[in-house]
């Protein structure tokens, strides 16, 4: 980054000039994104692990010993986290604003009457169901928080939106997101959309740049679609936020004269927040029930294979047939036959 320079006016006074982000920034911060994603290679594995038991598909990740092949996929998983997931729906949270002090009774009463209308505004309702199935199958949910100047006609309102956090990348080092030095978003968007947001812009290429994906049944063509970044940084106790997408920057808040000084948000901090199902130590997410639930899934598997293995041995009955019966075998074990033919002596 580049430093505050000074530069002489008209008058003979230093003025301040506002730090320019160019392309060696854009440039640092791509090889920062892919030192962040190789540290998160484990998560982002478990996550998509994680899924395909969720969807019953978890014997094609399962691990399982050479030559054993288990056919049975009982819903017993996921009938557990339908049930935790109705106990989470049951007691969302509801803010309630307490004041500090006597003098703040009134603002508390304010703000618990504007709060809820903000949260409804927002669809805090889907949003929470959402991460409430994202936090139960991997441990983690990620909130996040943004503020939308172009809403209500130019007034700004509060925006809430689930995040994922296979397109979320921080400090491996960090046990807080919030200690991270730098933050990443990475968005996949049609190409068209972004020249029509940053006209004459050229979007080619990613440069190595990959999200990694769920396996998903549908044919998928990126071809015409880009990786966006939103590149959020602390510097000073101020939050910046950079865009850029396939090399070219598209935004920086430190080239904005508005926000140069003052930074993103007022409160420094990213506007990302994590909810934490298990915590793990030194970690900033943690672990959810599909973790919990592998091996037991595993055992009904496994014994729900026997049972029907043992079943089908009862309700297919073998027969002795002797050599010198002359029985035709084609026939006999052709059940919608109602005639058998025998060369020679039939007995019981």
């Amino acid at each position: 980054m580049e430093k505050l320079q000074f530069s002489d006016d008209a008058g003979g006074r230093a003025a301040p000039v506002p730090p320019v982000i160019g392309d060696a920034a854009v440039a640092e911060g791509f090889r920062l994104l892919l030192e962040y994603k190789r540290g998160k290679s484990v998560l982002e594995q478990r996550i998509i692990r994680n899924e395909e038991w969720y969807r019953l598909r978890h014997h094609s990740v399962r691990d399982s010993a050479p030559g054993e092949s288990i056919e049975p996929r009982s819903a017993w998983l996921l009938n557990s986290l339908m049930n935790k997931h109705a106990d989470l729906m049951d007691n969302m949270p509801s803010p309630a604003i307490l004041p500090r002090e006597r003098s703040d009774e009134q603002t508390a009463k304010v703000l618990g009457e504007i709060i809820p209308v903000i949260l409804q505004r927002a669809g805090f309702d889907e949003i929470y169901d959402r991460c409430a199935w994202y936090k139960l199958k991997n441990g983690t949910a990620c909130y996040g928080v943004f503020w939308d100047g172009s809403a209500d006609g130019g007034l700004g309102e509060i925006t809430l939106g689930r995040v994922d956090l296979l397109n979320l990348f921080w400090d491996p080092a960090v046990d807080d997101i919030q200690d991270s030095p730098n933050l990443f978003c990475v968005r996949q968007l049609p190409t068209e959309t972004l020249k029509e947001q940053y006209p004459g812009v050229e979007f080619q290429g990613e440069r190595g740049l990959t999200l990694t994906r769920y396996l998903g049944d549908d044919a998928r063509d990126d071809s015409r679609q880009a990786l966006a970044v939103d590149w959020y940084y602390k510097r000073g106790g101020r939050l910046h936020l950079i865009k850029f997408a396939c090399g070219r920057l598209l935004y920086a808040s430190e080239n904005d004269p508005d926000l140069a000084q003052r930074g993103l948000y007022d409160h420094g901090k990213y506007p990302f927040v994590f909810d934490t199902l298990f915590p793990l130590e030194g970690l900033p997410y943690g672990f959810g029930f599909i973790d919990v639930m592998r091996d037991p899934q595993t055992y009904i598997d496994m014994l729900d294979q026997c049972i029907l293995y043992n079943a089908r041995l009862a309700g297919r009955p073998r027969w002795y047939i002797a050599d010198n019966t002359g029985v035709n075998e084609a026939e006999f074990s052709d059940w919608s036959r109602d005639f058998v033919h025998v060369a020679g002596k039939v007995d019981e």
